[in-house]
């Protein structure tokens, strides 16, 4: 990724809501795959199948200014695959609520969510809550404590707060609960480091305003 950071633009005959699709089929993809238990004739089809998926894609491998993959603008995901579905209810600068819906691809021990994919959901919102007040902020700390088993397979509740604020220094306190259980609960410290393009004071970074 270039710095300073830039938007990433599509080529003409590519739209961004078309790899936004695909990415969000990547991910309803492998939430399938890891509830599947297909037999051998299937797995060997399958195999057959990505096989040739990750060769019809070689010859469109690229740097990583002009690869799209965690650089959309669209929303609020980036058209990252690898963070659980979510849904912004309400936002603004440094503050989220959201709904986010964990597959059994974040898989971990015990039948329940790993905790790293935890850290990830609230990492990547805490970061969404910079974007919202128009600013590129990179995580300094993330510090998470996970009270109980986080499940798969249904909306949870994910908020985001600013608690306190020095110059480009942010507090900000996250959690995640499954109606009145506390799943988790995060500090961290997220540093200002340049504004969103596009986002002059008092924006939202230029994003879609959430529905």
């Amino acid at each position: 990724m270039s710095w300073p950071f830039e938007l990433y633009t599509p080529p003409d005959d590519v739209g961004e809501d078309d790899l936004a699709t695909m990415f969000g089929e990547v991910r309803s993809f492998l939430a399938t795959l890891a509830a599947a238990a297909p037999g051998s004739t299937e797995i060997e089809a399958l195999t057959a199948d990505l096989r040739a998926w990750r060769e019809r894609l070689a010859p469109y491998l690229t740097d990583d200014e002009e690869a799209p993959y965690g650089q959309l603008n669209l929303d609020h995901e980036h058209g990252l695959a690898s963070l659980p579905e979510s849904t912004i209810e309400s936002e603004s600068a440094g503050s989220v609520d959201a709904t986010v819906t964990f597959s059994r691809w974040h898989l971990g021990g015990g039948g329940t969510v790993h905790g790293g994919q935890v850290a990830m959901a609230l990492d990547a919102m805490m970061g969404h809550s910079q974007i919202v007040g128009g600013w590129i902020a990179r995580t300094a700390y993330l510090n998470v404590s996970y009270l109980a088993g986080t499940p798969y397979g249904r909306p949870l509740r994910l908020e985001v707060r600013t608690t306190s604020s020095t110059g480009r220094k942010h507090q900000l306190s996250g959690r995640l609960l499954d109606d009145a259980t506390l799943l988790a609960e995060a500090e961290a410290l997220f540093i200002r480091v340049a504004r969103y393009p596009g986002a002059p004071d008092g924006t939202s970074a230029g994003l879609p305003e959430a529905g």
